[in-house]
């Protein structure tokens, strides 16, 4: 007889550290870090070091609060585009409805394939 063992909070611990260790690097750019010099950095004008760092730490703290990884991915990934929506000035309601129901159809779409 094997046991099977329920997915805790307690398993996904590491994850939970890595999310917080990219937070605390995305406060520490925040607090210390001349936004000059984060805007020179390839791509130009872009600040993709600030969306890379938001992603992944809403990507490892998401899907430890969750218990699982893809629902804190497709979150992280929400969550990033509208920062870059309201970044580029197109924070609408429109685009808005249109993220989440792309999000929440390959939500469904991924559950029912299993």
């Amino acid at each position: 007889m094997t046991r099977v063992m329920k997915k805790t909070y307690l398993n996904t611990i590491p994850t939970f550290v890595i999310g917080l260790c990219f937070l605390l690097s995305l406060l520490g750019i925040f607090f210390f870090v001349d936004p000059s010099i984060i805007r020179r950095i390839p791509p130009e004008n872009s600040y993709a070091v600030i969306f890379l760092l938001v992603f992944l730490s809403a990507c490892f703290v998401l899907s430890y609060l969750f218990l699982n990884m893809r629902r804190g991915f497709l979150l992280a990934i929400g969550l990033t585009i509208m920062l870059l929506f309201s970044f580029l000035h197109m924070f609408t309601i429109l685009n808005i409805v249109i993220l989440l129901l792309t999000l929440l159809s390959f939500e469904l779409l991924l559950t029912a394939k299993q």
